[in-house]
């Protein structure tokens, strides 16, 4: 499902220049450790990624996981 999650929304912004993507309940980052390799696989595309979870210590552990991401992702806690 995480692959088919990842194909569907590259499918979706590969005509775009830039997306902001918003992620409700990322967890421990399973569709989202698809998504972004896929997301930076699109020349041209520029990107912004906000993970949510209710759990501040999975959002510690997302943000150590994906890391090499950068400044394009920002990690709230969904209230």
């Amino acid at each position: 499902m995480n692959e088919h999650a990842a194909h569907v929304v590259c499918s979706l912004v590969k005509e775009r220049r830039f997306v902001r993507i918003l992620e409700i309940g990322g967890g421990t980052g399973g569709t989202t450790s698809f998504v972004l390799p896929a997301l930076s696989m699109i020349k041209g595309l520029g990107f912004s990624y906000v993970f949510t979870d209710i759990s501040v210590q999975l959002l510690n552990k997302s943000k150590k996981r994906f890391e090499s991401y950068g400044g394009c992702m920002e990690f709230v806690k969904f209230d």
